[in-house]
């Protein structure tokens, strides 16, 4: 299955340092997760805001892909 990955390089990182060194665009992986409980309530019956910083912006985007599906006809406002 095809996801997309969002993941900020920081050269400063020594993770992200050796990460990139390994993958490139289009390599496969193996990934566990999600962990958490960042979940879509239904039913959707009123505005939806988020509020989202650095990397917070990515299991909203996942959220808005999700009502975007459901064509929902709530408004959605996103601050990042």
């Amino acid at each position: 299955k095809l996801i997309n990955l969002h993941i900020y390089y920081n050269e400063n990182s020594y993770f992200l340092s050796k990460l990139f060194e390994h993958i490139k665009k289009s390599s496969a992986l193996q990934l566990e997760g999600p962990f958490g409980n960042c979940v879509l309530r239904q039913p959707l019956t009123s505005s939806i805001f988020f509020i989202a910083g650095g990397y917070g912006i990515v299991p909203f985007h996942a959220l808005i892909q999700q009502i975007l599906k459901l064509n929902a006809n709530q408004k959605i406002f996103l601050y990042w």
